[in-house]
C-alpha cells in the first residue's frame, strides 16, 4: 500500500473574524490571525461542504449526470453531488438524498472513500466522497 501523508491540523490565534458577503449558499469570511508573530489576513469561501457519489453499475461503469454549472459557463458531465446544506445531516445520508434526487437511483451498498479539501488556498469546503453499488433505478410515476 502507498505512503498517503496526513494533513497536519494547526489552528492559529484569530485574531478577528469579519463576514464580507453574505450568499445563498456560502458566504466570503475575512480572518485576521497571527502568524508566528505577523499578523496576516485571508479572505475564503466559508462553504457548508459536501457529498458526492461514485455509482458503479454491475459492469462497474461510473454513472455520470448533465448540470449546467453557470460559473463555467458550461454543462458539465460530473458524478452525482449536493451541499450538505440541512444542520446535523450524516454525510451518507445526505449522499443517499443526492443520488436519488440527481438520478433516481437507490444504493444497496454504501463504502466511504474519501474526504478531499477542495481548494484549501481559498475555500473551508469539505467534499465526502462515496462508492456506491447495487443500483436500483427508481421509477416516479
Amino acid at each position: 500500500m502507498a505512503f498517503v501523508p496526513e494533513d497536519e491540523p494547526r489552528s492559529l490565534p484569530v485574531l478577528t473574524t469579519s463576514l464580507v458577503y453574505e450568499g445563498a449558499i456560502w458566504n466570503v469570511v475575512r480572518d485576521t490571525f497571527d502568524y508566528n508573530g505577523e499578523v496576516l489576513s485571508r479572505d475564503y469561501i466559508d462553504h457548508t461542504g459536501a457529498v458526492a457519489i461514485v455509482a458503479l453499475n454491475d459492469d462497474d461503469e461510473v454513472m455520470m449526470i448533465r448540470q449546467y454549472r453557470h460559473a463555467i459557463r458550461a454543462t458539465n458531465w460530473e458524478i452525482p453531488a449536493g451541499l450538505l446544506d440541512i444542520a446535523g445531516e450524516d454525510p451518507l445520508e445526505c449522499g443517499k438524498r443526492e443520488l436519488l434526487e440527481e438520478a433516481d437511483l437507490v444504493a444497496k451498498n454504501w463504502e466511504f472513500l474519501t474526504t478531499l479539501n477542495t481548494t484549501p488556498g481559498g475555500s473551508n469546503e469539505f467534499i465526502h466522497i462515496y462508492i456506491a453499488t447495487g443500483l436500483e433505478k427508481i421509477d416516479h410515476d
